[in-house]
């Protein structure tokens, strides 16, 4: 008997790509329904609102009362609803990248899968970029219908682009943060499906990367950093590393861009940003073809996606152990209790424990070594950093008008800024910064009473 040639014209990427768009049809038209009733719901409900608005009048020729129309007393409810449709609807990238890498924790399918006459380049980039199809192109088409809802709005309702034009921000570039911070949670997904060889350590290591990446760096910032860090105004700092953590980072910028626009540059974070993905979308692909049939039902194919899980979950519990001398020995020992367990699930059992133990001290090790390293170093130099003055063009900084204060911490982001350009006033303010950390080094570590100079230096 000889076999059959396939009829299909497809080459295998497209081929590959189709029968992943055709077995992922179920949750596609659910996810399709959420994004088209989300943002949708709520552009239509602020359209009927603000037209009901503009004709309403609260009381009549009489003098009486006259009830709210419908929408203006409704509005913000379908606003809410459709609101909640489309955080929902944020949240099934998930099953597109699991609907697109499923086997890769199931044995039978994943030696099929490899048998089939299509490349690891090939299946990886359609499968990749299917799911990512999927789960970007309802919420374009989304975007869309919403551009359409308000433009049929302001044709039929005079007066209604006057009002909507007052927002402080712009819708076009809203999406584009929204679709940039889709695209890394899908793109996170898949890097942490792809070290993992089961389903339970694959979705710890999901949780990780999406959450435990940016919850490390505040902890570790906000507990450990704040107060050591002279001149350094912590949270601003962290606020902007922050905003490349993944997709949590992507939602600290769009909330940043809602409140202030004008003096918020998209440009430049979604270069970065995108350039991230586009770099975690090669590892990826790197670990993906390294990988083989037989890593299936191991617990981590790629044993640092482990490693980097614990050492960011005992970093955050040390900087809170460390933060009060109350509280050390009590963390410590919750930290060693979370880290052995960790391993036994790990281990699928007791052997070898005494490498465990081995394995949780140079850990803690390591990260006590590295905290001590900073407090030596002034946090390698951070803190008594000053640039050359002969390279100093301009001074900014921003002006508390409630105190009467130049110095800068993060609540004056939207304050008025003053510009310096003149020789003797760069002089000037160089030279106080320059007492300061004069001060800082005579009293041998201790803060002067001045803080958070150094955000006056532009």
């Amino acid at each position: 008997m000889t076999a059959t040639p396939s009829q299909s014209k497809l080459r295998p990427f497209w081929l590959n790509a189709r029968t992943k768009l055709i077995a992922n049809r179920k949750p596609l038209i659910v996810y399709g329904v959420l994004q088209l009733l989300g943002l949708p719901l709520i552009v239509l409900s602020a359209v009927l609102e603000i037209s009901a608005s503009l004709h309403y009048v609260p009381y009549n020729f009489d003098g009486n009362p006259v009830e709210e129309p419908y929408w203006v007393r409704y509005g913000s409810m379908y606003a809410g609803l459709g609101l909640i449709f489309f955080c929902v609807s944020l949240l099934l990238g998930f099953l597109f990248a699991v609907g697109s890498f499923d086997y890769l924790f199931r044995k039978a399918k994943v030696d099929m899968t490899y048998a089939l006459p299509i490349n690891t380049r090939q299946r990886f980039f359609s499968d990749f970029l299917t799911g990512a199809a999927m789960y970007l192109l309802p919420f374009l088409a989304a975007c869309g219908l919403c551009y359409a809802i308000f433009e049929t709005g302001c044709i039929l309702q005079d007066g209604l682009r006057k009002a909507l034009g007052e927002m402080p921000f712009s819708l076009e570039l809203a999406a584009i943060i929204v679709a940039l911070g889709m695209l890394f949670l899908y793109a996170c997904t898949v890097f942490a499906m792809t070290c993992c060889g089961t389903q339970a350590e694959s979705l710890i290591a999901i949780v990780c990367v999406l959450f435990l990446v940016p919850i490390t760096v505040m902890v570790f910032g906000l507990v450990y950093l704040q107060g050591g860090m002279y001149g350094i105004d912590i949270e601003s700092t962290l606020l902007k590393l922050l905003e490349h953590t993944g997709p949590v980072g992507a939602g600290s910028v769009f909330i940043s861009f809602l409140e202030n626009e004008t003096q918020y540059s998209i440009g430049s974070w979604a270069a970065t940003y995108l350039a991230e993905i586009l770099v975690l979308v090669g590892v990826t692909y790197l670990l993906c073809r390294h990988r083989k049939a037989e890593d299936t039902s191991k617990p981590y194919v790629y044993r640092f996606m482990y490693y980097f899980t614990m050492g960011a979950l005992m970093t955050c519990l040390y900087a809170i152990a460390v933060s009060d001398a109350d509280t050390l020995i009590p963390v410590l020992i919750f930290s060693a209790v979370v880290y052995l367990i960790a391993e036994i699930i790990t281990n699928r059992g007791f052997k070898k424990f005494y490498k465990s133990l081995i394995r949780f001290t140079v850990t803690m090790a390591i990260i006590a070594g590295f905290t001590a390293l900073l407090d030596a170093t002034d946090y390698f130099g951070v803190v008594q950093r000053l640039p050359e003055a002969s390279n100093i063009s301009s001074i900014t900084f921003s002006c508390n008008e409630n105190y009467n204060s130049i110095y800068w911490d993060s609540s004056m982001e939207t304050q008025p800024k003053v510009e310096l350009t003149e020789p003797e006033q760069i002089e000037a303010v160089y030279g106080l910064h320059k007492r300061l950390l004069n001060a800082y080094d005579a009293n041998y570590g201790v803060h002067p009473p001045v803080h958070h100079y150094s955000g006056a230096v532009g």
